[in-house]
């Protein structure tokens, strides 16, 4: 009896470890797709911006100021 309750145990424990292994790697990954979410963000955002300032750029120019 002692030695299938060790089993068990043994089962058990592995079992929980390999479960906290699959939610760190979960949390892992959502990490890195919130990252890789800003990371697109702030690249759209700069390029949106850079394109704004170009556009009043050429309309000064154009305007001959």
């Amino acid at each position: 009896m002692k030695e299938r309750e060790k089993e068990v145990k043994e089962s058990l424990e592995s079992s929980l470890r390999e479960r906290d292994k699959e939610r760190d790697q979960h949390k892992k990954d959502e990490a890195v797709q919130t990252f890789k979410a800003l990371l697109v963000d702030l690249v759209h955002t700069a390029f949106k911006h850079l394109c704004m300032e170009s556009n009043s750029i050429r309309a000064l120019r154009f305007l001959g100021t």
